[in-house]
């Protein structure tokens, strides 16, 4: 076979050194990909893509988990929506959520997992211990303190609806209502 390699989109030396991993995927379903770059510190760049060449940042930060071995783009099209989060929280009051994990350990990768898949849904949120109801809807035994990580939505139906797209994506999450607290 005969081939070759195209010319680079853009070349030159001031970009970031050490990515670990640089992956086309299509953040948007329009299509066409944007590229993703992702150190093994956590930091990570979207970057649109043009003809012929890189074009904006679409978002960036440096939260990912750390030290990922390999980042595989897949085909998330014609996937069930993500509805919107809920905007505030009350202390004492009531939230629905989808609870993604529990864990004694505060720091425990499952917590950090579901905190990355929490983020690349479009929610923003973190791991807790005051939400109460949250470990119980997992299941966990009774009589540990728990750390839980999960999306707060509007109502029951939007909460139902983030548990099938999550479930859509191979994620397992649990619909509770909770009492949430610690925000007072």
């Amino acid at each position: 076979a005969s081939g070759s390699v195209g010319n680079p989109l853009l070349q030159g030396s001031d970009y970031t050194k050490n990515w670990s991993a640089i992956t086309a995927i299509d953040l948007d379903g329009d299509n066409q990909d944007e590229m993703l770059f992702y150190r093994a510190d956590g930091l990570y760049r979207y970057y649109d893509v043009r003809p012929r060449s890189l074009g904006g940042q679409i978002r960036s930060g440096d939260d990912y988990t750390k030290n990922w071995s390999s980042i595989t783009s897949v085909q998330l099209d014609d996937l069930p929506e993500f509805p919107p989060g809920r905007d505030s929280l009350e202390h004492g009051g009531d939230a629905w959520v989808v609870v993604l994990a529990a864990s004694e350990d505060s720091d425990h990768p499952s917590l950090a997992k579901a905190q990355v898949d929490a983020r690349v849904a479009g929610y923003r949120t973190g791991i807790t211990d005051c939400d109460w109801g949250a470990a119980e809807a997992l299941n966990m035994p009774k009589g540990g303190h728990y750390y839980t990580l999960s999306v707060y939505l509007n109502d029951e139906t939007d909460a139902l609806q983030a548990e099938l797209a999550f479930a859509a994506r191979g994620i397992d999450g649990t619909v509770a209502l909770v009492q949430t607290y610690c925000l007072d």
